[in-house]
């Protein structure tokens, strides 16, 4: 074993590892968009349920406003 065989396993090992490390940050930058992705649909599905119980419920209201004005009159 020279000086070079040694350098060259220890370079290897670094790349090896710098690899790793890299794939895992893609890794993780594709969980965080999957996450950040979930997170919208969510939202938007809360948004949307929300809109309509508001609409419906604007419905009854006008229609109770109805009901009061009639039997005022």
């Amino acid at each position: 074993w020279d000086v070079t065989m040694v350098w060259n396993l220890v370079d290897f090992g670094l790349a090896f590892y710098r690899s790793r490390q890299e794939s895992n940050k893609v890794l993780m930058a594709q969980l965080e968009y999957e996450r950040l992705r979930q997170i919208m649909v969510v939202d938007i599905t809360k948004q949307y349920w929300k809109a309509i119980v508001s609409k419906m419920a604007l419905q009854k209201s006008m229609e109770i406003v109805d009901k009061a004005l009639e039997q005022q009159a």
